[in-house]
């Protein structure tokens, strides 16, 4: 007899065992890293019209990044592997079912996080009114499109290719929610605020997978990240050897 705490999706929707999992997670980390290069084609190279009308300088160098060319053919594979063994919207979490179970699931733990949040950026000198004030950096960035889709590419296809391998409970969550941790390394405030809520969007994913619900909880808590944590924390969203080159640039460090 369900007792409730029982995934609401039936086994036969878990994904076939596959390796490839581990070969796309490793080759995103590595993206990360990959270093830039000079672009072949550069302003100058283009004809004088063209570089006006896009108001670009004759000066200026375009640079290459590796993830570039890398991040486009994992996300076709992944796509690819998803659409071989498709699961059907709901267990996807494309449909609304579940949209109300995930909802009350999410509640309380979103809260918490939120606070914690608040909680800290208050310790660096972000107030909650400062942080919610009209015009604030919270507003602009309470837009769960984006988060919509981040979820769809971490539980729909990560998550899911992970329960095969760790089974759908805590393991794969924990398993899921460090790597994340780590593909956002060396930013603190997004490594940060990827430990605080990517275990439980894991686990009310296993229970009541619904990706809009798991959106709107994380542009909550994306934004009241960006508000609340100070420059020295999040001084950019940006990650991996990019991170550390703006930080260079800007003298983020002595």
């Amino acid at each position: 007899m369900p007792t409730g705490a029982e995934p609401l999706l039936p086994p036969a929707t878990t994904p076939p065992r596959t390796a490839g999992i581990f070969v796309v997670a490793a080759a995103a980390l590595a993206a990360l890293w990959l270093p830039g290069f000079e672009s072949p084609l550069q302003p100058a190279d283009l004809p004088a019209g063209i570089a006006h009308a896009l108001d670009l300088e004759p000066s200026s160098r375009w640079r290459l990044r590796g993830d570039y060319f890398l991040i486009p053919l994992l996300f076709g594979w992944a796509a690819g592997a998803t659409w071989r063994a498709w699961p059907g919207a709901a267990a996807m979490g494309l449909s609304l079912r579940n949209f109300g179970a995930a909802c009350r699931a999410l509640a309380l733990p979103t809260l918490a996080a939120l606070a914690a949040i608040l909680a800290l950026g208050a310790l660096w000198g972000a107030s909650p009114a400062e942080v919610f004030a009209p015009g604030a950096r919270f507003w602009k960035r309470l837009i769960p499109i984006p988060a919509f889709f981040q979820q769809l590419v971490i539980q729909g296809y990560f998550h899911r290719q992970l329960m095969p391998w760790l089974g759908r409970g805590r393991r794969a969550a924990a398993a899921l929610t460090l790597y994340f941790v780590l593909l956002h390394a060396p930013n603190p405030g997004l490594m940060l605020g990827t430990l605080v809520g990517m275990y439980f969007w894991a686990r009310v994913f296993q229970r009541a997978p619904n990706l809009y619900a798991l959106a709107l909880s994380h542009a909550l808590l994306s934004a009241a990240l960006m508000g609340a944590f100070p420059k020295a924390l999040l001084p950019s969203v940006s990650v991996g050897l990019r991170f550390v080159e703006k930080g260079l640039a800007a003298g983020w460090w002595p």
